[in-house]
């Protein structure tokens, strides 16, 4: 048998049992996240929040009242403000890249 036999083998099998697809199709996800990757270097300064929380003239107005009161990563949830709109992509970035550390079982680089 050639190696294209085996190929078309097998995929009349995957097709016959859908249940042994889905489970082949598990396992090569999974093992393609424990891949190495490379560490994404990623910026997390949220500049456009840090500016307004720094901002004297700002205090007790309503431009800070939906901002989170740090920068801390959990304090949107605990304070259930928000980064600045213009910082985002920023945030969309930080979470991307956790996310990538955590499928990579990176769990102390996350």
């Amino acid at each position: 048998l050639s190696m294209h036999d085996e190929w078309e083998q097998e995929r009349d099998i995957c097709r016959a049992d859908p249940l042994l697809d889905i489970g082949q199709r598990m396992i090569a996800c999974l093992e393609g996240a424990t891949l190495p990757f490379q560490t994404p270097i990623v910026d997390a300064s949220l500049p456009n929040t840090l500016a307004k929380l720094r901002d004297r003239s700002l205090k007790g107005s309503a431009a800070l009242a939906h901002l989170a009161g740090s920068l801390d990563p959990d304090e949107t949830v605990v304070s259930g403000g928000h980064v600045d709109g213009e910082d985002l992509p920023i945030q969309a970035n930080v979470l991307e890249a956790v996310w990538k550390y955590l499928r990579a079982g990176r769990l102390d680089e996350a």
